[in-house]
């Protein structure tokens, strides 16, 4: 051993021996004076022995494990379920034997951790309370969705939380116990008092303060207040916002018409308050209502074109078809028995008045041009099968003067080829001038008749698209008709969200004034405090104008009010401080117990 005794040399250790200490050599001495530290370290790191100096042992087992904290905190896990079997024996009045074994639990406790200097709050056993399966059971009710349900609801869970701790005094259990459910019950329902209450405070500063923090402060006050307004469909809402669905190209929705599948009143009438902030941005012709308005009309319009555009393709078809006409009339063709059958048919005994009208105002005769003729008694079935109202065909009818009108083309399409020609011809160009007629009737039927900028009428709209016979929709191109059917969905979604925020906006307009209180009148005539309060009221004032003008630009745009809804979702709703509002009752009680009802009385550290 470096530095130890067996270092001295032969003459030091003679003159230890004979306690002459002026006869050591030097080194001598640096050897005993190294070896008399190293004992003296030694003994100050020596663990205290468990036995008196008298021989007995200084802890009983039992003690000894109570006075190792983690053993305490393992015994707090049990102790509410021990206080609750302690308090139901007490109720049918057994409860004697239990009540002493935790009188001594108690006095093993203390004596294991005056052993171990420990005094006063006991933290381990504490956190063993609280995280006993008791405990977490009582402290997972869900939270009261009021303020006033939040109070109510910590005085029961702390009332519950002290009458499930046990009592260490057999002879007072009583007045202990009801100490504790009265202790629990005033923690509980002073804890989320306070936590509502400066909730409460805060929200009112950052409400008045954070809109003049800047764009970022004005947009987190404007995503809360959408926030409110969208209520327990924020969720929902948001993730419309992220996918707003353009019915009709260029008809972009705002954030309110985006989220009318959500069906949240409060937030459409939220998108009509904002609106109202800046009327040019939404209204007129340049607005994004005239946007809407003018994407929808050129949506019709990809169907009906304009007036010019269906003058041009009517005069196009009238002047090929009198060529082609002309040049089949000129062909000689004869009649034959099919021909004479079909002219006993007595729809076709009723064309030939028409038909002979015709030729004799233009001049012809059957027997020199019966091309031209036939026609004339085509045109006449045409007529027939054209007619509305009281003198319309009924079905049979109208399915005889079809094959009857099929018969007549197909004969004089064999007999005179150019005819057909003719015929293939003008029913080609006549497809793209039905499909412009229906639209310029239906686009009739969606502007105001004094302006196209006018405001567009959705009712009677949607009514002529509903009322357009199959023959009708079949003449149209699928994707014509489906240009057709998105304006009806677009004009249909504004008026939902109109209707939604005309029943929603005494809601709305509640949550804009809570959001941003002003002062109420304080009922007594000061100087100092009307001067306060009217500046107050300004400050506030300005507030709610900076969040409400900055809402109404938000509004505009859906994806980016997504995003500021996100950022500003409440810390009320985070899971961590649900966690906190369920479990503070109980913890509170449990703090509260063991720092005043414990003994002894805290002395200042916590458990070592």
């Amino acid at each position: 051993m470096v530095g130890g005794l067996e270092s001295l040399s032969d003459n030091d250790l003679q003159a230890l021996k004979a306690g002459k200490l002026d006869l050591v050599s030097d080194s001598g001495l640096m050897t005993l004076k190294e070896f008399s530290k190293i004992k003296k370290e030694g003994q100050a790191i020596k663990q205290p022995t468990p036995f008196k100096p008298s021989g007995e042992t200084a802890l009983d087992p039992a003690q000894e494990f109570m006075a190792n904290p983690y053993a305490r905190a393992l015994v707090g896990t049990a102790k509410p379920i021990l206080g609750t079997a302690q308090l139901g024996a007490n109720l049918v009045g057994v409860g004697g034997p239990i009540n002493e074994h935790m009188a001594q639990l108690n006095d093993i406790t203390q004596a294991g951790r005056k052993y171990v200097s420990s005094s006063g709050f006991d933290a381990f056993d504490t956190a063993g309370q609280m995280l006993s399966p008791a405990t977490l059971a009582l402290g997972s009710v869900p939270n009261a969705a009021s303020t006033v349900g939040r109070i109510g609801q910590g005085i029961g869970v702390g009332a519950a939380a002290g009458a499930m701790s046990p009592v260490d005094t057999p002879k007072d259990y009583w007045s202990q116990k009801l100490a504790q459910i009265g202790l629990g019950s005033a923690v509980g329902g002073v804890l989320p008092g306070a936590w509502e209450g400066a909730k409460a405070v805060g929200r009112g500063v950052r409400n008045v303060a954070q809109p003049y923090m800047g764009q970022s402060g004005a947009d987190a006050a404007a995503g809360r207040l959408a926030n409110t307004a969208a209520g327990d469909k924020a969720d929902d809402i948001i993730n419309l916002l992220r996918q707003p669905q353009t019915i009709v190209p260029g008809s972009n929705p705002t954030s309110g018409q985006a989220a009318v599948p959500a069906n949240r009143a409060e937030f459409a009438a939220l998108q009509k308050v904002a609106s109202e902030r800046a009327p040019s941005a939404y209204a007129g012709p340049g607005g994004i209502e005239g946007q809407q308005a003018a994407a929808r009309l050129g949506a019709v319009r990809t169907v009906g074109q304009t007036p010019a555009d269906l003058q041009a393709a009517q005069a196009a078809r009238a002047a090929q078809g009198k060529v082609d006409y002309d040049a089949a009339f000129q062909q000689v063709i004869k009649a034959d028995p099919t021909l004479l059958r079909m002219a006993e048919n007595p729809f076709f005994k009723g064309a030939l008045s028409d038909a002979t009208r015709l030729a004799e105002a233009n001049g012809i005769t059957s027997k020199d041009q019966l091309t031209q003729y036939l026609h004339y008694v085509k045109l006449s079935l045409d007529k027939q099968l054209g007619r509305t109202g009281d003198t319309a065909l009924a079905s049979t009818e109208k399915k005889a003067v079809t094959n009857l009108q099929e018969q007549l083309v197909n004969w004089m399409g064999s007999k005179n080829p150019a005819y057909e020609r003719a015929r293939a011809n003008f029913e080609a160009a006549s497809k793209p001038i039905n499909q412009m007629e229906l639209g310029q009737q239906l686009e009739a039927k969606l502007t105001s008749p004094l302006s196209d900028e006018g405001k567009q009428r959705a009712i009677v709209f949607a009514n002529a698209l509903r009322d357009l016979s199959p023959e009708l929709q079949k003449s149209l191109r699928p994707d014509q008709l489906e240009a057709l059917r998105g304006v009806q969905k677009d004009l249909a979604r504004n008026a939902t969200q109109e209707t939604l925020a005309q029943a929603g906006r005494p809601a709305v307009e509640r949550i804009i004034d809570k959001n941003i209180g002003k002062a109420p009148p304080s009922g007594f005539f000061s100087p100092i405090v009307s001067f306060t309060r009217g500046a107050y009221n300004r400050i506030a004032g300005g507030a709610s104008d900076k969040t409400m003008n900055d809402l109404s630009i938000l509004m505009q745009n859906p994806n980016k009010m997504a995003d500021i809804m996100e950022k500003a979702k409440p810390l009320e709703r985070q899971e961590l401080v649900d966690a906190f509002m369920r479990y503070q009752a109980v913890a509170g009680e449990k703090l509260a117990e063991e720092g005043i009802l414990s003994k002894p009385k805290p002395r200042g550290a916590l458990s070592k």
